[in-house]
């Protein structure tokens, strides 16, 4: 191979190959600086103790979700702020918050990292972070009906099904920007065109 032939292969993909370099150091920036225990009564940042804002924002996903499921199922209850039961006694525990917040911080960081002009992100952010927010929501809604009779599916959707659509949910977001806003038009294969 030439030399530089293989930066000129892999031009296609350039946004691509970015999207999944900044994706892996971001989740590995994430576990260097928060620290939390399984019972979720203990979370740090860099040493600092972060315990009441996740505890904040778990309690205010379980509230809006419990909510929202009870539109779907009669007699479901919020207990201790971040349990949610159902009828039969199953449940579901929104442990620290950890997802929503560790989410919005991916997109955060990846935006910083794509091409185009900054005024364009000035609204794109918010907008996309409230996007976030929103399938946060749907995806403990989801994971909530499906686990209601089924408990033992917990491990398999949460932490595989939904966190790859989540990937798939950001990468879509990130193709949208590139491809409407970004420099040239630089987003995937179809700018090299």
């Amino acid at each position: 191979m030439k030399k530089g032939e293989w930066k000129e292969r892999l031009k296609p993909y350039d946004n691509a190959l970015r999207f999944v370099v900044v994706l892996l150091l971001g989740n590995a920036l994430w576990k260097l600086m928060f620290r939390g225990d399984e019972s979720g009564y203990m979370v740090t940042c860099c040493g600092w103790d972060v315990t009441r804002f996740f505890t904040e924002m778990s309690c205010h996903v379980a509230a809006v979700s419990a909510h929202i499921l009870g539109w779907f199922i009669d007699g479901v209850r919020l207990l201790y702020g971040r349990l949610i039961t159902f009828p039969n006694g199953n449940g579901i525990s929104i442990v620290w918050g950890c997802t929503a917040v560790k989410q919005a911080a991916l997109f955060v960081l990846i935006m910083l990292f794509a091409r185009g002009p900054w005024k364009h992100k000035l609204w794109f952010v918010p907008l996309s972070l409230c996007l976030i927010y929103l399938f946060n929501l749907f995806r403990i809604v989801m994971i909530a009906l499906l686990v209601m009779n089924h408990p033992d599916w917990f491990d398999l959707l949460h932490s595989y099904i939904f966190k790859y659509l989540f990937y798939a949910f950001l990468f879509l977001i990130w193709v949208i920007w590139a491809e409407c806003f970004a420099e040239k038009k630089n987003c995937l294969v179809k700018s090299y065109k």
